[in-house]
């Protein structure tokens, strides 16, 4: 179950998702550019002495990131055999992708262990499916969800599985504000734009009520922008606790990096927020009389919605 460290690899065997300063070898990656935001990302959590399940640890730059905090890190990643949670396009669309995305995978494992080698960490890794984690890795104080579950077919079972294995959740993923006020996500792909590798979109509230059903009474949110290879790109994070969620203090960051910028709170925002909700929520109580009203109108066969509401459409 558990990897052993693979030593031997050179930078150009590696795929890096994340940029990252690596000693000896310099800039390195990737998709997304953290440094000096990392605090922001994960929520300003405090991760002294804290055991952390991280699931999806792509390069390691966030393992990293969280072991210099102070915590101890088990990584849990894919299987090898498993490549992606591929939406289901047609085998005649997927057969050239999964083949591409076996060489892929194989250089962002390698990149883990590169970074893994050359930062030193004492980071363990794990393979098994987040579906269905192993009783066998114990429990652990948090659970970290960055830029994970948009990618998963049933991100739900994930949530639950790790909801079950630590007392707080860490869950960061893209920011869409059309879903503010709504338990919903939103299905990406089309048959038109082939988007093989994302699945969803998530409003913050989705996760919040999912975990409250399972517990969890304490929460922290926030919204940030973070760079991407497509240019800054809004994200939320939730820190969920079935205790009381403790920010982090002034937190000391890798030899290097820039320090992270304090989290700022736009005026009005909550208010704001609290505002929208319950006016959407008028607005389908609205819908419900219009309904009851109104005799039933045929369905028209072959559309789709895109969404599904969780505890508020009915």
């Amino acid at each position: 179950m558990y990897a052993q460290p693979q030593t031997g690899i050179a930078p150009e065997d590696c795929h890096f998702y994340h940029v990252m300063d690596l000693p000896g070898h310099g800039r390195v990656g990737g998709e997304w550019d953290l440094r000096g935001k990392v605090d922001e990302y994960l929520g300003q959590f405090d991760f002294r002495g804290r055991s952390v399940l991280e699931v999806g640890p792509a390069s390691g730059f966030l393992t990293a990131e969280m072991e210099h905090r102070g915590a101890a890190v088990l990584a849990l990643e894919m299987p090898p055999e498993a490549g992606w949670d591929y939406v289901p396009y047609p085998a005649e669309t997927l057969a050239p992708i999964m083949q591409d995305r076996v060489g892929t995978m194989q250089r962002l494992r390698n990149s883990f262990w590169f970074t893994h080698a050359t930062l030193r960490l004492r980071a363990r890794l794990a393979y098994a499916s987040a579906y269905d984690i192993p009783a066998e890795l114990g429990q652990f104080d948090v659970a970290v969800l960055a830029c994970v579950l948009l990618h998963c077919h049933s991100p739900l079972r994930i949530v639950e599985q790790c909801a079950r294995r630590a007392n707080t959740l860490i869950i960061t993923d893209m920011y869409n504000p059309a879903l503010d006020g709504l338990r919903a996500c939103h299905l990406l792909p089309t048959a038109e734009n082939q988007n093989w590798h994302t699945w969803w979109h998530f409003s913050p509230d989705l996760f919040v009520e999912f975990l409250r059903v399972m517990g969890f009474r304490h929460f922290r949110q926030s919204i940030h922008t973070q760079q991407s290879a497509a240019g800054p790109l809004s994200l939320f994070t939730i820190v969920a606790s079935r205790h009381e969620v403790v920010a982090a203090e002034a937190m000391p960051v890798a030899a290097g990096a820039a320090p992270a910028p304090a989290a700022t709170e736009t005026p009005g925002l909550a208010e704001l927020r609290a505002s929208v909700a319950q006016l959407q929520a008028q607005m389908v109580e609205l819908g419900a009389l219009v309904r009851q009203a109104l005799p039933p109108l045929p369905v028209a066969h072959g559309t789709t919605a895109g969404k599904f509401e969780t505890g508020l459409l009915p």
